[in-house]
């Protein structure tokens, strides 16, 4: 099964936008996809032309923020979510970003522990952030 990265074309807007709606709770539409600013940089992962991951990090004034980390349930534990953080990275580094942060709902495990293995360490909590559940924000840092 190879994984092939890509930017996120016009093309891609339908299929990352139903990534979204499926995975997470706030999920961008096609419109906002459509026009990232141009500090965004939203990542799509292929699997046999199959649009089944997405990641989206801002990069402003040397800092990273992980905005939408996504794969769809029969993608899952296959190295997907994994892929695109390792791709974030190498973006945030050409965009000379010294640190990356994220806010994850606080009942997410299995995010969190993806995050904590990729040198995340939890910095704070945004109580109610996620419809009532509290975020716990966490920071990789000062090297990505």
């Amino acid at each position: 099964m190879p994984i092939e990265l890509a930017y996120l074309t016009l093309e891609r807007v339908p299929a990352a936008a139903e990534v979204e709606r499926t995975c997470l709770s706030t999920a961008w539409s096609e419109a906002q996809l459509a026009n990232l600013p141009p500090e965004a940089v939203y990542l799509t992962v292929l699997i046999d032309g199959v649009v089944c991951g997405i990641g989206c990090l801002y990069c402003v004034a040397g800092e990273a923020e992980l905005q939408n980390l996504a794969v769809l349930p029969a993608y899952r534990r296959r190295g997907v979510a994994q892929a695109l953080l390792t791709a974030l990275f190498a973006e945030a580094r050409k965009r000379n970003c010294e640190s990356v942060f994220l806010e994850v709902a606080a009942g997410n495990q299995a995010a969190q522990t993806l995050y904590r293995k990729n040198g995340f360490v939890p910095v704070g909590r945004r109580p109610g952030f996620y419809r009532g559940e509290d975020a716990v924000l966490m920071k990789k840092g000062p090297e990505i």
